[in-house]
């Protein structure tokens, strides 16, 4: 929540889908009754439907349910403008005995054409949405012995708004300066390291995830919608392998290097008051041989 109301400072990305506290004991049931007329509408809404269900019973089950909905046009969001944070840091203290440490920057939207050397890039440097255990991260975790967990996206969030390049961890306060450090130089050095043998693992595990939008009839109504809600060809799967094949070492890097020389967030939280982090650092000190 802290990253989001410094990356989406003034946009909607930045609030809570919680609410507050405040918020929520002022919420009354007429403002209830209006947000629902005001928004839950099947006017523009797309229904997905797929499974063993012969058309002619589809349409008189639909008709007998939501066919006979009616509800107001919702107004799209008008999103504000996005920068990149002002801020450099930001330090949360709180009683707790590991920290909790957090690097992000504004990223791309899902429709931006550098989306799929991004999603090829997180493969490699987080594992991505598949878990690589030979990602860079993974990799530092396991070499360095500083982190209690370790994960990250170049594309966190992505979707009709741009998502957020997050690297977030856990390390104990003694170690959180050597953490950063470690940290910051894997972001600066990775894009240098890539070779052909894990780009090509990489591209070879995204082309082989294709084959789950359409595991199940959800997945595959799924698979649907996103076409529809991102205005894509309906050829899009079936062209996909093809597209990320297309995509050269030299394309991912390059796209990567745009997103990761931005200005990073660095937001600590745990013990971090200037006074603990000076002591932190000086037990490690003692103790380190």
């Amino acid at each position: 929540q802290l990253i989001k109301e410094q990356i989406y400072k003034g946009h909607p990305y930045s609030k809570s889908s919680l609410g507050t506290i405040e918020s929520i004991q002022s919420i009354s049931q007429k403002d209830l009754i209006e947000y629902y007329q005001t928004y839950i509408s099947p006017n523009g809404a797309r229904l997905a439907i797929v499974g063993d269900v012969k058309s002619d019973v589809l349409k008189k089950i639909l008709g007998k349910t939501v066919g006979t909905w009616k509800g107001k046009p919702v107004s799209d969001i008008e999103f504000p403008q996005l920068s990149q944070p002002e801020n450099d840091e930001v330090n949360y203290p709180i009683n707790r005995d590991q920290v909790v440490l957090k690097f992000a920057s504004l990223s791309i939207e899902r429709t931006h054409p550098d989306f799929d050397k991004l999603l090829l890039f997180d493969q490699i440097f987080s594992g991505g949405a598949l878990g690589s255990m030979s990602s860079r991260l993974f990799q530092l975790r396991e070499q360095s012995g500083l982190f209690y967990t370790i994960s990250g996206s170049l594309i966190a969030g992505a979707d009709e708004q741009p998502g957020m390049f997050l690297v977030q961890t856990i390390v104990s306060l003694d170690r959180l300066a050597e953490a950063e450090k470690v940290i910051k130089e894997t972001i600066a050095h990775v894009t240098d390291t890539v070779d052909m043998q894990e780009f090509s693992e990489a591209r070879r595990a995204i082309i082989s995830a294709q084959v789950d939008n359409f595991a199940s009839n959800y997945n595959i109504a799924y698979a649907l919608l996103f076409l529809d809600r991102y205005k894509l060809p309906a050829d899009f799967f079936d062209q996909r392998a093809a597209k990320l094949e297309s995509i050269s070492i030299a394309d991912m890097t390059d796209a990567a290097k745009r997103i990761l020389k931005n200005k990073l967030l660095t937001l600590r939280v745990g013990r971090v008051s200037s006074e603990e982090r000076r002591v932190g650092k000086e037990c490690r000190s003692r103790w380190s041989p």
